[in-house]
């Protein structure tokens, strides 16, 4: 009995010193992406680099020819327009299509590097001459 009470005292003292360095961060699990929310255009991929440039793989899901306008992110509490450098009068996708759209945040992203995040995005567009707006949650870890 003394025996099993060692070792059971001993398994006792790693797990807590365990759950100390789990608290403090010294195992940081890696963070995978997760994108919820979104209607008619659908981010299917994105990322973040340390010069706040963000790049979302969109899709058209809405049936029709859209017209991207411009998209807001929501970086913590601070909304900011995502630059989109080829934007112009905006991306022109058919029904199904997709493609990359790259810009730069003027939100600092770089203090949060390789940390969790979770931005809201809004992507607006054009479709039958009426803007509608397709917004939901991109979060994971920023590389």
């Amino acid at each position: 009995m003394e025996y099993l009470m060692t070792y059971g005292w001993a398994i006792l003292i790693v797990i807590v010193i365990s759950a100390v360095l789990v608290y403090y961060g010294l195992f940081k699990p890696p963070v995978g992406k997760s994108i919820s929310g979104f209607a008619a255009v659908m981010p299917l991929d994105m990322d973040y680099s340390s010069a706040g440039v963000m790049k979302l793989y969109i899709e058209n899901r809405a049936g029709d020819v859209i017209n991207v306008t411009r998209v807001t992110v929501t970086v913590g509490t601070t909304p900011t327009n995502l630059t989109v450098t080829s934007y112009g009068t905006g991306i022109s996708m058919a029904a199904g299509t997709r493609t990359w759209i790259t810009g730069t945040n003027t939100a600092d992203v770089s203090a949060h590097l390789g940390d969790p995040f979770s931005d809201t995005v809004a992507i607006y567009y054009m479709r039958a001459g009426q803007e509608l707006s397709s917004s939901g949650t991109l979060s994971g870890g920023r590389s």
